[in-house]
């Protein structure tokens, strides 16, 4: 059934009414930076909320005004975390490697000492990497985690590789998008395309190996499926949103994504199909956000289709 052109469009979102005060954000400090060239506070809250925004935004580029009305409609519901924040709560041990009686080291020097001496241990270069991490020092944290891959043999210093290796090409983004902001030329243009297109092949890529390292991982398979989604692999998305759906923790976030992608093909009665299961199977508190986004983009559709009474049911479900 073929939405109405002279329909309506639905109220602002939780996730639209987030992006634009976002924007408003930007506007505001942008404004700063005009007036106060080279404002240090100006400029790192404008990076921050570059960052921030970004991951509010669909995990496709739309092609269609259909697609359009979806942006920002990716589940909010957050990966497990990670174990570079896992690292960051725990404390330095009093006693590091590289300590000598004789120089006075700082931890960092005591740490690439002692990669320098053991560089098998694996511990060392995940202390180390939150130190490099903490002094903004992101290429040196990729490059020695890098070289760990190959001494240390421990899953831990590869998948921490693949977390800073996914945070360094974010902060470029984050920066390309704050030139192309104001910069409207092709040159920087092609930059922030350059930047998207490398970020989507490594993100594949790296959820790619950890669900052949964890086959039954299904938050894996959620977050692959997101990122294949977001490079325009529609059908390779789907069957990994399909896949994770056996997992009870992530089937409202898996059923929500399904849900979005029958809807921008136009799969309309399979979209609320499958909106209704993330909102059945979204039990559990921490889940409360992807049943609320949901049951908005349930009762948006229905409206659409003109099932008053099925909207208003989706919009009591959400309270």
């Amino acid at each position: 059934m073929p939405l109405s052109e002279t329909q309506p469009s639905p109220p602002e979102t939780k996730s639209q009414r987030r992006l634009r005060q976002y924007e408003e954000a930007l506007a505001h400090w942008r404004q700063v930076d005009e007036q106060l060239p080279g404002d240090a506070q100006a400029a790192q809250r404008i990076a921050r909320l570059i960052v921030e925004r970004s991951r509010w935004h669909a995990l496709w580029k739309p092609s269609s005004q259909q697609g359009e009305e979806l942006i920002g409609r990716d589940s909010q519901s957050s990966p497990p975390e990670s174990l570079l924040e896992r690292l960051k709560k725990e404390p330095l041990p009093t006693v590091l490697p590289g300590q000598t009686s004789g120089i006075k080291r700082t931890p960092t020097q005591q740490l690439e000492a002692g990669i320098r001496d053991n560089p098998s241990n694996p511990d060392n270069y995940l202390w180390l990497t939150v130190l490099y991490l903490d002094k903004g020092r992101d290429f040196d944290a990729e490059r020695m985690l890098a070289k760990g891959r190959n001494e240390a043999d421990d899953p831990r210093v590869q998948e921490l590789w693949e977390e800073v290796t996914m945070l360094r090409v974010e902060r470029r983004l984050a920066v390309a998008r704050q030139n192309a902001a104001v910069d409207k030329s092709p040159e920087v243009q092609t930059i922030l395309d350059d930047l998207h297109t490398e970020q989507d092949h490594l993100e594949i890529e790296v959820y790619q190996n950890r669900t052949r390292r964890e086959p039954d991982n299904a938050s894996h398979k959620l977050q692959l499926g997101r990122r294949l989604k977001r490079a325009g692999k529609s059908r390779e998305a789907l069957r990994r949103f399909e896949e994770a759906l056996v997992d009870d923790d992530e089937r409202p976030a898996a059923a929500y994504e399904l849900g979005l992608c029958r809807e921008h093909e136009r799969e309309y009665p399979a979209a609320l199909q499958q909106y209704r299961l993330s909102i059945d199977s979204a039990t559990e508190p921490e889940q409360r956000s992807t049943r609320k986004l949901a049951a908005e983009r349930a009762s948006a559709l229905a409206r659409q289709m003109k099932l008053e009474k099925l909207a208003e049911r989706y919009t009591a479900s959400d309270s």
